[in-house]
């Protein structure tokens, strides 16, 4: 009879062992007695053995044998005789399995919808798992399902600091889950770990840091980017913001001492992950942003007088832009404050029908557009976009007013039952007129509405009533704007 090279027993368990004998001896093992395990020294231990020859193995039973671990050699009489398995027993303590977790690298590949994956648990001696099986946390009504597992070794083939299972994680969702390891003997193992959701996708790679800033703001285009817990860059400091509409801002910090076109690898990392994803050269200086550093404006004349700031509709305005790192690709882009649509872009040397953009040197600019493009009220804006490499922060240019026109200004000798003379302005756009008078201090309501001045497309007359005499000969006409509570100086005169 003799045992395999190396031999192991579970202490206090039943256990195969595995022998091998010729197949006439099988039927004299259970006709042997006083099975026992003897030591190197000191009294043997006794033990149950019952052959199982389908099995090519004998059951061990330590169950009731206080053998404790060591190696032993197993012996038992026959008539007269001591059979002897050749070879030597090792009795060995089960795992208490505190320390038993998935390896780092497979925990960080357990990931849901992945499918067939080989993974390995350590910090434990695995030699005597008889089973592993799989079952989510919270789930108490989905029985354990069994998984495929090998040992390095084999069962019972000495002490393990590592096993292999496989999992398929097609049809589980992300949570918290545990292996179920099951030694000899039945005494179950709990080992918890994760699947893990979808690995985020940073869509937007390289990210570009412009040179010459230190703080600067980046936003991050993929998928699952709210599963990202941390972004690395040599060079580079990174903080994640919240997530908002699919995409998530980034806070960046660039070293001072990095020069535009480096490139830094990126090492993004997931929820729950020890390891990242590198990315080399996920991360690259871009040039300075571009900058409008002041801005001149050139208004047409008007018939009614601006406010400071007021940016007329109807016509085209002139401004000189004092620009820094502009070049041939630069577009300007013009939109209302608050407002993430452009309204228009016109590249350096463009002309459209929103208005042109020429270089007049390398840090001048000269912008014509019309402001009628825009509803009234906007606070118009330029932005130098330089594409990838970023763009500036807006410089606003004004406020888009809307001015009625006037054709011409009648007064008649008419009374009005205020005592006033009565009046007519005729053009367009006079309804946002609602007070006139010949001083700013002091106005008469306008109390009706402009009507459409027949065969004339698009002209109307506006009645109105003045005080008279006016304050001087040709006196101008001031108007009030509904909604304004500051008169409008004209260049209208009686």
């Amino acid at each position: 009879m003799k045992t395999s090279a190396s031999s192991y027993l579970p202490q206090g368990q039943k256990a195969l062992l595995a022998v091998s004998m010729d197949d006439g001896a099988w039927k004299l093992v259970d006709r042997a007695r006083d099975w026992r395990l003897q030591p190197p020294a000191g009294a043997a231990f006794p033990v149950k053995v019952h052959s199982l020859p389908e099995q090519k193995a004998l059951e061990v039973d330590l169950s009731v044998s206080a053998a404790p671990p060591g190696a032993y050699r197993l012996l038992a009489d026959w008539d007269w005789d001591t059979l002897a398995a050749d070879g030597a027993v090792h009795v060995r303590p089960l795992a208490d399995f505190k320390g038993a977790r998935l390896t780092a690298e497979s925990q960080d590949r357990m990931r849901e919808l992945t499918g067939r994956t080989v993974a390995h648990a350590e910090g434990a001696d695995f030699e005597f798992v008889d089973k592993v099986a799989l079952v989510r946390a919270d789930d108490k009504y989905t029985p354990p399902a069994p998984l495929p597992f090998s040992l390095p070794k084999g069962r019972q083939q000495g002490p393990q600091d590592r096993l292999e299972f496989v999992v398929d994680t097609r049809p589980l969702a992300a949570g918290d889950y545990s292996l179920l390891l099951t030694e000899i003997g039945g005494q179950t193992h709990t080992v918890p770990f994760k699947i893990l959701p979808p690995q985020p996708k940073i869509a937007n790679l390289p990210l570009l840091l412009n040179a010459g800033e230190s703080e600067q703001a980046l936003t991050l285009k993929g998928e699952n980017l709210d599963h990202l817990a941390k972004l690395e860059a040599d060079g580079a400091t990174l903080t994640l913001g919240p997530l908002a509409g699919g995409e998530r801002r980034v806070e960046a910090r660039l070293h001072a001492d990095l020069a535009p076109g480096a490139a830094m690898t990126l090492r993004a990392y997931a929820q729950n992950t020890s390891q990242p994803e590198v990315v080399p050269g996920g991360v690259k200086v871009a040039p300075p942003k571009p900058e409008i550093a002041g801005a001149q404006l050139s208004l047409p004349n008007t018939e009614i007088k601006l406010k400071p700031g007021e940016l007329p509709a109807g016509g085209f305005v002139s401004a000189s832009l004092r620009v820094q790192h502009a070049g041939p690709e630069t577009r300007v882009r013009l939109r209302c404050a608050g407002s993430d649509v452009d309204e228009a872009s016109i590249r350096v040397g463009q002309q459209t029908p929103a208005g042109s953009v020429q270089s007049i040197s390398p840090d001048t600019l000269f912008l014509s557009f019309d402001p009628g493009k825009w509803q009234a009220g906007c606070a118009l804006s330029a932005v130098l976009d330089n594409g990838p490499e970023g763009a500036s922060k807006p410089r606003q240019l004004g406020r888009v007013v809307r001015l009625p026109r006037i054709d011409s200004f009648l007064l008649t000798e008419d009374k009005t039952a205020s005592g006033d003379y009565a009046g007519k302005l005729v053009g367009a756009g006079l309804e946002i007129i609602g007070k006139v008078g010949w001083t700013p201090e002091t106005g008469t309501p306008v109390l009706g509405l402009p009507a459409p001045v027949e065969g004339a497309e698009r002209k109307q007359a506006l009645e109105i009533a003045l005080p008279w005499p006016p304050p001087s000969p040709h006196a101008p006409l001031y108007v009030w704007f509904r909604g304004e509570s500051e008169a409008r100086l004209t260049n209208i005169r009686y």
